[in-house]
């Protein structure tokens, strides 16, 4: 299947089409499927498909079709459909090609003050709207909407697009009517370029860096001649193929059928990489009879020196790689071997490096060359329960070997986790959070090199294991307790400690979590923490997620850490610093929580935004100059999503026989 928005899907077609190989070439349009017709593209081996298809209408066509392979051939700057077609081919487990559009460069252009470069198009208006002149527009009729909507003047914009009905009404729906509208088939010659630009007055032409087959160094020397500057949107960054590597790959792949009828199905005539998991302990008494057949049939075995001692009853060619790369760049040099197979520990989807050759799959050429498979094996935590006498079902899976691990935030959500260790003293570390974080009731069973000759298993408080040294192979199941921490949102405020350094109160905290519109692994920075009281309640939501609590007063980041172990939040890192300084190391925050600034509010936003343009941010704000100063920045950075919300708190307060209602101060709640 070939989705074909470019002149190279077509000829692409035609390629194959010429060497028998059928295609079914999906299409937009009516003006697409005409397009093709046009072009010649008339033959039995070809079957045109048109309309739009989201992600579950393309799973739905592959399957219904029995495709085998998939090449994306569309726009360079139609990445959400790219995005679609590569994860329908994912989820239907076929292979997936990605057809570049020639990338030449003009070396010329890059060094040509009237050629601007921008990274969107919301750049490019940026830039245009700071100038006059009209603009002549090239960039197709998709982002017209938005290209009127945020241009200072819409009487600036000639646009050119496709001579069909669609592409007009966009153009008039944007407001671009009459003789403002160049609806003509391309590629253009400079001279006609040179026309269009004359004939629109313009100053400016807005255009993509499409490459050689859109007409783009055309219009870019139209542009020069004309005295025109020229606003390039730059191509999106991506990997895949040339044309010519395309066809290529195409024509081998289907070429190891037996027929073009099941043209890729073929798998004795592939190369077989065979990912295989070996078990825990190594040896046939691990190995499923698949796993043992795979190994023995291997011209080469790949693995760690564990796993490669672990099949050491096998006689096969051994080699000491386990990195992904690094075996393909081995059998890229090693012509002669067709069939090899990766020794992994336990099993290829659990805690393996398998996935990397997954991933690998179509961004490597050389690994296009691979039919890539994965024999499971038995797990640790398989053997585990199996030694304990239990189903394993309600285990919590994760992992602290080479990892950070937030396992007492995760035992608020779960009765049992699984875990693997890198060494004893991750027992030793855990044992004591365990009984610092209010867990000192669970129990924790610990396997010693399980299913080897050397197994030793322990049960026991995690008191028990202050001092646990043994090595080998570790790993850990723990049960909580019932008297230990669940998760609890909305704690009230004489929860936390508190001396005299500020919180947010109950109810603001409500409202400005609210606002953070938290994810399970999302990244907080609270900025100016105090008692941690935001910083614990966001952890509380958090799953997988982890909370930088930014404290520059030493009285209260040892508050912060007594609440945290109080809520049982240990995914909370406590960073003693003043910010912004203080956040530079940090990694990249999806979210941040602003209680106290310190007077830094501007370099503390220009510092979250540059380390992730897309964060959502809450700030409280008290005083007026605060406030000000947030006006101020949202004015000048054109903040228009900006949300502004004051409360004012009142509780009842004892007053001899009576009630009476005294206020807080008010606070202001701004969501950037």
């Amino acid at each position: 299947m070939i989705f074909a928005g470019t002149s190279e899907g077509r000829r692409l077609a035609c390629e194959l089409a010429e060497r028998k190989i059928h295609s079914i070439v999906s299409v937009a349009t009516e003006y697409g499927e005409d397009i093709m017709l046009a072009e010649g593209v008339k033959s039995d081996y070809i079957t045109v498909r048109r309309g739009r298809m989201d992600k579950a209408e393309m799973i739905s066509f592959i399957k219904s079709q029995n495709i085998m392979l998939a090449v994306d051939a569309t726009h360079p700057f139609a990445t959400q459909v790219s995005e679609n077609i590569k994860k329908a081919c994912d989820e239907c487990a076929i292979k997936f090609i990605r057809c570049l559009r020639d990338a030449s460069q003009n070396k010329e252009s890059k060094n040509d003050s009237s050629v601007i470069y921008v990274n969107s198009l919301d750049e490019a208006v940026q830039y245009l709207n700071n100038s006059s002149g009209n603009i002549f527009v090239t960039t197709g009729s998709k982002e017209l909407y938005a290209l009127a909507e945020k241009i200072n003047d819409t009487d600036r914009l000639y646009v050119r697009v496709l001579p069909n009905t669609e592409a007009v009404g966009v153009c008039e729906r944007a407001g671009i009517k009459g003789s403002k509208i160049y609806a003509v088939q391309g590629p253009f010659d400079t001279e006609t370029n040179r026309l269009m630009l004359r004939l629109s007055d313009a100053k400016f032409l807005l255009t993509k860096e499409t490459g050689k087959a859109g007409g783009y160094y055309e219009k870019l020397e139209a542009a020069k001649q004309s005295g025109v500057i020229c606003v390039v949107i730059k191509r999106p960054d991506e990997q895949g193929l040339s044309f010519k590597e395309t066809l290529e790959t195409v024509c081998r792949y289907i070429n190891q059928g037996t027929d073009t009828e099941n043209a890729g199905c073929n798998e004795e005539l592939c190369k077989k990489l065979t990912l295989v998991g070996i078990g825990m302990g190594g040896g046939h008494s691990q190995l499923t009879i698949e796993a043992a057949k795979c190994l023995e049939n291997a011209q080469v075995i790949f693995g760690s020196d564990r796993a490669l001692k672990a099949v050491d009853w096998c006689g096969i060619k051994k080699v000491p790689f386990y990195a992904a790369d690094k075996i393909i760049e081995y059998l890229s040099k090693h012509a002669e071997i067709t069939n090899a197979a990766v020794a992994f520990s336990g099993d290829t989807g659990f805690y393996s490096g398998a996935k990397s050759f997954f991933d690998m799959k179509n961004k490597n050429a050389a690994a296009e060359d691979w039919h890539i498979k994965a024999i499971p094996g038995i797990t640790t935590v398989q053997a585990f329960a199996a030694r304990l006498g239990i189903a394993w079902q309600d285990l919590t899976l994760c992992s602290v070997h080479g990892r950070e691990s937030s396992l007492i935030s995760r035992l608020r959500f779960n009765d049992k986790l699984f875990c693997l260790a890198s060494d004893a003293d991750d027992i030793r570390v855990i044992s004591r959070k365990l009984i610092d974080y209010g867990f000192k009731d669970s129990v924790m069973h610990i396997a010693v090199n399980i299913s080897y000759d050397d197994e030793q298993l322990y049960t026991g408080a995690p008191s028990d294991f202050l001092n646990f040294d043994r090595k080998g192979l570790i790993s850990f199941i723990i049960e909580r307790g019932i008297e230990t921490p669940n998760r609890a949102y909305s704690l009230p405020d004489d929860f936390f400690e508190r001396t005299k350094v500020p919180m947010t109160k109950q109810e603001v905290r409500a409202v400005s979590i609210s606002k953070l519109r938290l994810t399970p692994d999302a990244v907080l920075y609270d900025i100016g923490a105090g008692t941690g009281s935001i910083a614990v309640e966001c952890a509380g939501y958090l799953t997988k997620g982890e909370v930088y609590a930014v404290e520059k007063k030493e009285d209260a980041a040892e508050l912060i850490l007594k609440n945290a172990r109080k809520a049982a939040c240990d995914n909370i890192s406590i960073v003693h610093g003043v910010a912004p300084q203080a956040l530079e190391g940090l990694p990249a925050p999806t979210h941040a929580f602003i209680g106290g600034s310190g007077g830094s509010l501007r370099e503390i936003l220009d510092l979250l935004y540059a380390k992730n343009p897309k964060i959502r941010i809450v700030i409280n704000a008290v005083t007026l100059e605060t406030q000000n100063e947030i006006f101020r920045y949202i004015k000048e950075k054109s903040l228009d999503g900006a949300e502004i919300v004051t409360m004012q708190i009142s509780r009842s307060e004892n007053i001899s026989s009576y009630h009476m209602m005294r206020g807080e101060n008010p606070v202001m709640i701004v969501t950037l």
